[in-house]
Formats: C-alpha cells, structure tokens, sequence
C-alpha cells in the first residue's frame, strides 16, 4: 500500500490506546503460534500508574488504511532511568506490529525515529517492550518450536 493513502497517528485517547492494545489480536487471530498476552496485563503495562512511566517517556503510533483498519503500530520510548545509569541519550523501540507493508512499517519507524531524535536521543535499541527488563529482541528462527517466556512473537516476514 502507497505511504500517502495510509494515515499515521499518535495515541492520544483512550480509544486510540485500545485499539494500540488490540492490534494483535487482530493480527495474529489466525496464527496458530502466537500466544496471545493478556489484555489486562497490556492495559497495565500502558496505565500511567505503572511505575514505569514515572521515569520514562514515551509515544506510541498507529498506521491505518483508508479504510479506517489498523495496519500496524509502534512505541518510542525514553527510560530517564536508564541514560542517567549508562550516560547514554538512548530511546527505544518496541511493541511493533505490521502487516506485511514495508511502506507501514516505514511510517512506524520513521515516526518512533522522529520523537526519539526530538528529545535529544541519539541512540535507538530495540525491540524492547518496554524496557530491558520486559520483553526484548525478535524472532529469526525457531518458527516451528514452542514460544519461549519473555520473547516476542512475530511472523516470519
């Protein structure tokens, strides 16, 4: 699908942060090998109560097509926490999902890419959803074998 038919937004609202949550079940419904996590656990770790957010920053993004369906999704984040430590000015990316659309996808990167350099990132590492200490890194091989705690899931494209 061609970038400029494809709407790019940030999650603002309640409803924009379901729809975030709930992309991949969407996504992945028909996949016998992802194991979806619990919608209570995503509403949490997205709540600002989580003690998490007290030191990080953070900007989450959507895609969707004309047609108003979600194509994919992404998060920045800025652990204040973490570049303190390491004397670092590092973002991360993470909680991504696309459909298979290297045009999607580049809106999402260049979009998580755009609000880390804003704050001054000039480091990005990821996947990390949300931090090092939650889930990190993708899958490259060992489609056919059980998922493994902690990691990530994604299709082979």
């Amino acid at each position: 699908m061609d970038e400029k038919s494809m709407e790019l937004a940030q999650v603002e609202t309640p409803a924009d942060l379901k729809r975030f949550i709930e992309f991949p079940y969407a996504l992945y419904k028909k996949d016998p090998d992802w194991v979806p996590p619990l919608i209570s656990e995503m509403r949490e770790m997205f709540s600002e109560k989580n003690p998490f957010w007290k030191h990080s920053e953070r900007a989450l993004f959507t895609v969707r097509a004309p047609d108003g369906q979600t194509r994919g999704r992404i998060a920045a984040v800025i652990n204040n926490n973490h570049n303190r430590f390491h004397g670092e000015k590092c973002g991360f990316f993470g909680f991504f999902e696309c459909v298979e659309d290297a045009a999607a996808s580049r809106l999402l990167f260049d979009a998580a890419l755009s609000f880390l350099r804003s704050r001054g990132m000039t480091i990005a590492r990821g996947p990390v959803n949300p931090s090092t200490n939650d889930e990190c890194g993708l899958l490259v091989e060992g489609y056919d074998e059980p998922p493994k705690i902690m990691m990530p899931y994604n299709p082979r494209y």
